[in-house]
């Protein structure tokens, strides 16, 4: 397997004619009898690199969101071994104040 330098970077195998064909007309190449040149190089690897980084920062906050859940989770536990720990709006409501704290207050 003939193996071709692409501006310091290695092809795994052999460009078939119809993918080199192709990719000169996409201007991404330039060929020539033994040697092919990359244009654009920066402008192929930029694109994949977004996009490599958006889904980090979308696993990121997934994790995130699975830690906030799961800690959640634990207090409900700890807080009361009988309650369930699906949402219940009693649990995110502060409780009402007595009225002896109201009357401390005053």
């Amino acid at each position: 397997m003939m193996m071709k330098k692409l501006n310091s970077l290695t092809l795994s195998r052999t460009l078939t004619s119809e993918e080199i064909i192709e990719l000169e007309k996409k201007g991404m190449i330039l060929s020539n009898r033994n040697t092919l040149l990359l244009k654009n190089l920066p402008d192929i690897f930029k694109d994949k690199k977004k996009e490599r980084e958006e889904l980090e920062k979308e696993i990121q906050f997934l994790e995130f969101l699975d830690g906030l859940a799961r800690m959640i989770n634990r207090r409900k536990v700890r807080g009361n071994e009988t309650q369930s720990c699906t949402p219940d709006e009693s649990n995110y409501l502060p409780p009402p104040p007595s009225k002896t704290k109201m009357e401390e207050i005053e």
